[in-house]
């Protein structure tokens, strides 16, 4: 959910469209801070070269910037976006069993918000 809202995300500051030969990376990214925002053990970029090997890490390294900075590094999502998002993908299924992702409770929201804000601030910090 969250990748899908970064990718949202980029489409609307850039007026970027997907296409056959951008999704990927597109994608790639956005699994890639995505798990470092949510995950308190990430994978790291090499990790991510051996799992996706049509780049290296040094490619997923700029792609990464450059995501970051399409982004303008607003990696932050607010628990009622992720619902908003969650509660738009379940009317795609037929029934609430067979979608195979579940709404965060209280703490993981309160979670998913301190992660995206302590990214913030280390960007802004990392930016001076």
């Amino acid at each position: 959910i969250i990748c899908l809202v970064y990718i949202n995300r980029l489409i609307a500051f850039t007026g970027m469209p997907l296409h056959p030969t951008n999704w990927r990376p597109l994608i790639l990214c956005s699994l890639l801070v995505a798990q470092k925002v949510w995950d308190d053990k990430y994978a790291s970029n090499a990790d991510f070269a051996l799992i996706y090997p049509f780049f290296d890490t040094e490619e997923i390294n700029r792609l990464e910037l450059k995501f970051l900075e399409l982004l303008q590094y607003n990696v932050t999502v607010k628990s009622s976006l992720y619902a908003q998002y969650y509660f738009e993908l379940r009317s795609l299924f037929k029934s609430e069993s067979e979608f195979p992702l579940r709404l965060l409770d209280a703490y993981e929201a309160q979670r998913l918000e301190a992660h995206s804000a302590e990214v913030i601030h280390f960007q802004d910090l990392s930016q001076d």
